[in-house]
Formats: C-alpha cells, structure tokens, sequence
C-alpha cells in the first residue's frame, strides 16, 4: 500500500490505482509486435501487426483491468534459406481505465484491431440536480 501521510489521508478507495501504477513501472514493454494506439471519441483502436498468423494462433484475454494479447510460437518443421518474417511469441499488454471495454477484435490484412470504448453506466453519469 501507498503510505504518504498526505495521501492517505485525502484519497480514500485508490489503492487498486497505486497498485497498478506500481505494476505499469515494473513491466518491461515490448515493441514485438509492432502496434498503433489511436483514440477517437470515447473509443480507442488498437492495431498490432500480426503477419502469418491467424485468429487461432492468438489469445486476448482481460484480467483485472489488464488486457493480454499472447502468441505462442511453435516450432516450424520448414527449412528456411531466411526467414525474414518474425513468429515469436509474444505477449502485448494493456491496462485499461475504469469502464473501458473491448467491444470488437478483427484480424484484417495482416493486422489485428481490436474496438474498446468507454462505457460509463448510466448510474455513474453527472447528473442534474434540480433546486427546489
């Protein structure tokens, strides 16, 4: 647990926010596989190149606000002169913010992209308070 005096006196409730801020600075970040990360609105794309493999070489998975994207390479019985296309495993992680979900995941031309959007429950919206 975060232990400043003065923030644990003032932020009540954020301890899963300091652990993962903890987590995010242990994490080594891969640049395997290539990816972009573009925002538009409330929605936000993730596309990783993912090249030669197909939906069934690749595992998404969200735990605990953290999104896994995994691929286990296998070994090729080929006989290559170069292999210049790269089929390493791989394991590409996000952490994702409160009521971010992914709502759509498609392998297109050589390119995984995966849909999330900001679903903030009516219940947690401002509301208008009328005065009496």
């Amino acid at each position: 647990m975060y232990n400043d005096s003065l923030i644990s006196r003032h932020v009540l409730g954020y301890d899963e926010i300091f652990k993962r801020i903890r987590d995010l600075t242990k994490q080594s970040h891969s640049s395997y596989p290539p990816y972009n990360l573009k925002k538009d609105g409330d929605k936000f794309y993730i596309e990783l190149a993912v090249a030669g493999l197909s939906k069934e070489d690749l595992q998404i998975e969200i735990d605990e606000g953290v999104l896994s994207i995994k691929h286990t390479a296998k070994k090729s019985d080929q006989d290559y002169i170069y292999c210049g296309i790269a089929q390493r495993s791989f394991e590409q992680k996000f952490t994702l913010a409160e009521y971010i979900e992914v709502v759509n995941a498609e392998l297109k031309n050589g390119l995984l992209i995966l849909e999330l959007e900001k679903n903030i429950p009516e219940d947690k919206r401002p509301k208008t308070v009328k005065i009496k």
